[in-house]
């Protein structure tokens, strides 16, 4: 597959299964053996962890949007700086809804085997996406 590909594959992913929650095409579009190195337990392998997570986002953000900022690729690996939004309604990581409007900056590295992700690493503003639900306070800087 050639890197132009492999970018398809991941702005499919993001575009069918994240933000149209098409979870018959994560068996077409992730690997049996795929590890995700970023999520939470129980959701790092195969297929089924990433329908996991998927299941996770929409029943605590129904309008759950993931916009592609930045996208390019390097041999097998695709790099891409994502934008997360949507309404939080529902429990998300044990926090009931607080029906605000939430945004999380991301980047996320995946590394691709013939059109399938095979391994998956990202960064999250967590902290950042948690005040946005007001389960966290910001603590005021020591002097």
């Amino acid at each position: 597959m050639t890197e132009q590909d492999n970018i398809a594959v991941v702005r499919r992913m993001y575009t069918n299964v994240f933000d149209q929650q098409d979870l018959a095409l994560v068996d077409t579009l992730v690997a049996p053996h795929f590890k995700n190195h970023a999520a939470p337990p129980g959701m790092q392998d195969g297929p089924e962890g990433i329908k996991a997570v998927v299941e996770m986002l929409f029943a605590a953000f129904p309008d759950d949007r993931h916009e592609v900022e930045d996208i390019f690729a390097s041999g097998d690996r695709v790099a891409a700086r994502v934008r997360h939004h949507g309404t939080h309604t529902g429990a998300y990581m044990g926090i009931p809804g607080s029906g605000k409007h939430v945004s999380q900056a991301e980047l996320h590295i995946i590394r691709l085997e013939h059109g399938q992700w095979v391994e998956h690493w990202g960064v999250r503003d967590d902290l950042g996406f948690l005040r946005q639900m007001q389960s966290v306070e910001a603590q005021p800087a020591h002097t």
